[in-house]
C-alpha cells in the first residue's frame, strides 16, 4: 500500500469555513489518486502530486470537532488512509480560545494500511486512556458507506493500534 501523509491540516487544528488539506504520498508502482474526505463524504480527488485539496464548509456544518480522511490508492489497487480531528469555529477569535482550551482528547490521528489484503492494520495517537470508536467503510466505495465500528483503547504512552478482519478497509470517522 501507499506510505501516506497528511501534511495539512494537523490533528486539531481549526477552521472557520474553509479547510486546506494536502498530503504526501508515494508507492513503487505509482500513486493513481489521493482522495480527501470529510466527515465520511468524498470532498475532492487529486491525481498529481502534490496531492492538495481546498473546501468551504456547508452553513449546516456544525462549530464541533469533525474528521478529515485522505486516501492513496496505488496501480494496483492497495490503498492507506490517514486521518485527524479538525475543529470548527465560529471565528479567529474562538481559534484562538480554542488553542489555549484544547482538551488534548479532541486530538488525535488514525491510519490503516491493508495487509497481504487480510486484514487491515490501524494506528494511532490520543491521550492515554482514551477510548476511540473507529468507524471504517471499504476503500474503494465512493459512497463512503460503513461496514463496521471498532473501539480502539489508548495505551499509556499515547498509541493506539487494533486489526481489522478485512483488507482494503479505510477509516472514515473517529468518534
Amino acid at each position: 500500500a501507499p506510505t501516506l501523509a497528511l501534511t495539512r491540516p494537523q490533528t486539531g487544528s481549526t477552521f472557520t469555513s474553509t479547510v486546506n488539506a494536502a498530503a504526501t504520498a508515494t508507492d513503487r508502482n505509482g500513486v493513481s489518486r489521493v482522495e480527501f474526505w470529510v466527515d465520511g463524504t468524498r470532498i475532492a480527488s487529486d491525481k498529481k502530486a502534490p496531492y492538495t485539496a481546498s473546501w468551504s464548509a456547508p452553513r449546516s456544518m456544525s462549530y464541533s470537532r469533525h474528521t478529515l480522511t485522505v486516501r492513496a490508492f496505488d496501480a494496483r489497487g492497495a490503498v492507506s488512509s490517514a486521518a485527524v480531528s479538525v475543529t470548527r469555529v465560529r471565528s479567529a477569535h474562538d481559534a484562538r480560545a480554542h488553542t489555549r482550551a484544547v482538551n488534548v482528547t479532541d486530538d488525535w490521528r488514525v491510519s490503516s494500511v491493508s495487509i497481504a489484503g487480510a486484514t487491515t492494520q490501524l494506528e494511532g495517537a490520543s491521550t492515554a486512556g482514551d477510548t476511540m470508536t473507529v468507524t471504517y467503510t471499504r476503500c474503494g466505495d465512493a459512497s463512503g458507506k460503513a461496514i463496521g465500528t471498532q473501539k480502539l483503547r489508548v495505551n499509556a504512552a499515547g498509541r493506539m493500534s487494533g486489526t481489522l478482519p478485512a483488507g482494503g478497509v479505510c477509516v472514515l470517522k473517529v468518534a
